[in-house]
């Protein structure tokens, strides 16, 4: 049996030399997305009939990554760039052909994930966002941000890395746009509005005391406040024991609400109450109620009419 293969290899040697693999056919460049991938199939043919093994490998890993199964390349993108592709075949005897293909996976600019809401601000205080929350980018490229005022006397902007700080300066409006840019200079936009203002503390504020979740108590303050002194009277109705009304004194310290009233009541009630909030700088102020002589606090927010 040996002999005879001998024989037989001796012989197809004498008919001439064996040939390479050929590709039946060339592949189309192809197009791709980070993250995403694309399968081509491939077709190689072997003169003497014999079995293939195929093989892929890109000229730019970094870019796009390939895998191979039976006839198929899978092509995956890993980042913005171009690269080829080239697919070898191997035949029994060692003998190899190839084919090329190009793979381009585009860059794609950031996108907007939510809108920055309008904001106020007073002269002289800023504030600062976090955008990172407000922007995407697609093909996992570091993010560089910048913003703009469309009146840099009303409100003055800063970008420190991911953060933005807005500055009112004078009384007015403005709109900021804030732009984000990837590594390939790709940009996307977003813009909101600032009105820069004088806040004021006075009016008429509202809201129920609660206890286990259910108000007890509701309040109406009608304030006034003159270089951080409250002044003003409360209206209250309890839900069991009618009404009682009182005068308020208090102070603002920054955005800190302090509140001591008394109430007289119709039945007469003569209770004492201090009251201390946080104010939003508009029409919220998010706080706790508490009853002279009860270590009990309960909450309180008020809202402005």
């Amino acid at each position: 049996m040996k002999r005879a293969a001998l024989a037989g290899l001796a012989a197809l040697t004498a008919c001439g030399e064996a040939q390479p693999p050929l590709a039946c056919a060339a592949v189309a460049d192809q197009e791709t997305f980070v993250g995403e991938n694309v399968t081509v199939l491939v077709c190689f043919k072997d003169p003497e009939g014999g079995a293939l093994t195929l093989a892929a490998v890109s000229s730019q890993e970094t870019v796009a990554s390939t895998a191979v199964r039976d006839t198929a390349v899978t092509v995956s993108g890993v980042s913005p760039g171009e690269a080829v592709v080239t697919v070898t075949a191997t035949d029994e005897d060692g003998m190899t052909g190839e084919l090329d293909f190009q793979v381009t996976v585009p860059n794609r600019p950031p996108a907007v994930l939510d809108a920055i809401p309008d904001a106020v601000l007073v002269p002289g205080r800023a504030r600062t966002w976090d955008l990172t929350p407000y922007f995407e980018e697609p093909d996992g490229q570091e993010l560089e941000y910048s913003a703009a005022s469309s009146d840099s006397g009303v409100v003055a902007v800063n970008v420190t890395g991911s953060m933005l700080e807005a500055a009112g300066v004078t009384e007015g409006t403005a709109t900021v746009t804030v732009t984000a840019t990837d590594a390939m200079g790709l940009s996307t936009t977003l813009e909101f509005g600032v009105e820069v203002m004088t806040l004021i503390f006075a009016g008429t504020w509202e809201g129920p005391a609660m206890q286990d979740g259910e108000p007890f108590m509701y309040f109406t303050f009608t304030l006034t406040e003159v270089d951080g002194r409250i002044s003003g009277t409360v209206e209250a109705r309890h839900v069991e024991y009618g009404s009682g009304s009182g005068t308020v004194m208090g102070r603002l310290n920054d955005t800190d609400v302090v509140l001591d009233f008394r109430l007289i009541g119709e039945n007469g009630m003569d209770s004492e109450f201090y009251y201390t909030g946080e104010w939003d700088e508009a029409n919220h102020i998010e706080g706790s109620l508490r009853k002279a002589g009860f270590n009990i606090d309960w909450p309180h927010n008020l809202e402005r009419e």
